[in-house]
């Protein structure tokens, strides 16, 4: 037994309480080490020197090369818990693990163990119930055109994309499954790509004007379509009304609190790459960070929330930089945005583990960019489905399963190259790429363009103009796949089980729902592999005959027990 693989981590993701007489607790350990564990667990305030203990089974959840996973669900009226957990290997050793060490036998001294001192009622976490099934088209505004909507020539504009173009484009949004929408900035800025705010209560001129975002979103709402839009409170631009202030007033201005790590006399910088008085993001000058912890800027953001959610019915933000900001905030924020609507979502942009934005800071979901990192890694040439399911466990037990409704899977970005590129322009890798993350636990992102087979590896061509003439290489697959999720509750539901991984590119898995489930089989590699798949209906095929699937195939069955 591997004693320095097994670990477990009290108030976490790996011990925490979804909703009111409920907990869930996890383990990890090396792969093959333990037979068995089960999880003990009794009353902190039990009336007896020693308290009684419960003794529950725990269930493997994942089995990979590194690791096994285990899992139980503790349903109890208690509210304070002592738990302890004990561990038995394939030979039938018996060890107990609590107090983050190892013992032969369990401690009748319950301040010894592991605790979850009190379930209070801000525990636990509840998303919109929108949010888990949605699927957006991510706009980059400046470059969405349509067919008979003139570009917008004015001010910041770079392609010309419009508010109009959006709108008269909601028809093709619908035909491809998308029943969302998420916006990059729209907000008055100096720059094209608009992550430099002049002012966040006003719609940029050169998308249109606040009567036509009003038109677009009673159009979208009428659709029973959301839409969410980027919210750059990290940073505002140098034209914002309080960093102008600041720059002609110096120390003498109101709104020097307003800004991070000032040095007077403050001056925007003349020439390209000379480091700034005042700290911004990144390096760049044109972004001087906001200092979100002041009361003042609170207020102002609290007017920017009540405007576009509470007025306008903007159904959410995601969050840019989030988590460069004040956690603090971020927990101000979520609670007012909760009291203006609750079912709007908050998202955050993080490229990393967003555990603490979403168990500290008050975020329904991410940004999942380590998804795109494993499919990515799976799709590319020698790829391994045993290395896909060590990332996919990594990504269920990084997090409570109670935020997996709220983790945006993404394949491109307007930040990063798009994802066909990636694959070397190999059109079966992407529609391979869409199958599992179609038939991935929580919302989808699909950047526009993407159902085109667009391609860029640079900023100028991955944010390239909208065009909807010649084909459309996956405008039959996404709204197949969009409703086979639709149909089908398991496939937005948490729960998945891996059926089958190896050094090769063979990967199957199984979503389960109340009622009925889905086994979703892949083949990334470049040879035909024999499978044989669970019994049932097959609802997508490609590739697959007589218990054989070619390469770059898949397979959708809905299981029938």
């Amino acid at each position: 037994m591997d004693l320095s693989a097994i670990f477990h981590r009290s108030l976490s993701e790996m011990a925490y309480s979804p909703r009111p007489g409920h907990f869930a607790f996890r383990l990890r350990a090396r792969s093959g080490d333990l037979q068995d564990v089960f999880f003990l667990y009794g009353d902190t305030a039990y009336p007896a020197p020693v308290v009684k203990m419960e003794r529950l089974a725990m269930e493997k959840t994942f089995a990979t090369p590194l690791y096994d996973y285990f899992e139980v669900e503790v349903v109890t009226p208690l509210v304070r818990l002592v738990y302890a957990f004990e561990l038995i290997d394939v030979e039938g050793k018996h060890l107990y693990y609590y107090g983050e060490g190892f013992h032969p036998d369990l401690s009748e001294e319950r301040n010894d163990l592991f605790k979850f001192p009190y379930r209070f009622r801000s525990f636990g976490h509840e998303g919109p119930k929108w949010l888990s099934e949605a699927v957006f088209y991510n706009i980059f505004p400046d470059s969405f055109l349509a067919p008979g909507v003139a570009p917008s020539l004015t001010r910041n504009a770079h392609h010309g994309g419009s508010l109009k173009a959006i709108e008269e484009s909601l028809d093709y949004i619908s035909s491809l499954g998308c029943n969302a929408i998420y916006l990059n900035p729209i907000f008055k800025a100096m720059s094209y790509h608009r992550y430099d705010t002049e002012d966040y209560l006003q719609i940029d001129p050169a998308l249109g004007s606040e009567e036509d975002f009003a038109r677009l979103l009673e159009k979208v709402h009428k659709r029973g379509m959301h839409l969410i839009i980027d919210g750059v409170f990290n940073h505002c631009g140098p034209s914002f009304f309080a960093f102008q202030d600041v720059l002609e007033r110096q120390e003498a201005s109101p709104y020097r609190d307003w800004f991070y790590s000032l040095s007077f006399p403050v001056s925007y910088p003349a020439k390209k790459g000379e480091r700034p008085s005042y700290a911004t993001f990144g390096y760049e000058a044109h972004m001087p960070k906001l200092d979100l912890d002041c009361p003042a800027v609170r207020a102002y953001f609290l007017k920017v929330l009540r405007k576009w959610v509470g007025e306008f019915r903007v159904d959410g933000f995601r969050m840019d930089t989030a988590d460069e900001c004040s956690p603090s905030f971020w927990r101000f924020f979520s609670a007012a945005l909760k009291e203006v609507n609750p079912e709007a979502c908050l998202l955050a942009e993080t490229w990393q583990n967003p555990r603490p934005m979403l168990l500290e800071e008050g975020f329904d979901g991410a940004m999942d960019y380590d998804f795109r990192r494993s499919v990515l890694a799976y799709l590319s040439p020698g790829g391994r489905s045993d290395e896909l399911l060590e990332r996919t466990a990594y990504l269920f037990n990084r997090i409570p399963s109670a935020y997996h409704g709220g983790m945006l899977s993404l394949l491109s970005t307007h930040d990063v190259p798009r994802f066909l590129t990636l694959m070397g322009d190999d059109r079966e890798r992407m529609a391979l790429a869409f199958v599992l993350q179609f038939t991935y636990p929580g919302p989808i992102n699909l950047l526009y363009g993407d159902e085109r087979g667009f391609l860029g590896l640079r900023e100028e061509e991955y944010r390239r103009p909208m065009e909807r003439v010649g084909e459309c290489p996956f405008g039959e697959l996404l709204p197949l796949l969009s409703a086979i999720r639709k149909e089908h509750p398991s496939l937005r539901g948490s729960f998945f089980h891996a059926l089958h991984s190896e050094r090769g590119g063979l990967f199957a898995y199984l979503r389960k729902g109340e009622e009925e489930a889905v086994a979703v089989y892949l083949n990334a590699s470049e040879e035909s592999r024999a499978l044989e798949p669970l019994p049932g209906k097959i609802l997508l095929e490609k590739g697959y005959e007589a218990g054989k699937l070619a390469p770059k195939g898949y397979l959708l069955i809905e299981r029938i027990e």
